[in-house]
């Protein structure tokens, strides 16, 4: 099941820790980060896609 950015965000306040820190630690730019968790990239391709397989926002391609 995919997570809404809702749930990743719920999940990033439960964990303590902030998107700039998921970020880094995941080798993505704090600001297309940012851009998928605020709806302004739809992630259909290229970085945005990359940052929300890795939020488990959509399914690893096959």
């Amino acid at each position: 099941m995919s997570k809404t950015i809702e749930q990743v965000k719920q999940d990033f306040r439960q964990r303590g820790i902030t998107i700039e820190y998921w970020a880094r630690e995941n080798g993505f730019r704090v600001d297309a980060v940012r851009n998928v968790l605020a709806g302004r990239s739809k992630g259909y391709f290229g970085n945005g896609h990359k940052i929300q397989v890795a939020l488990g926002m959509k399914d690893q391609p096959k």
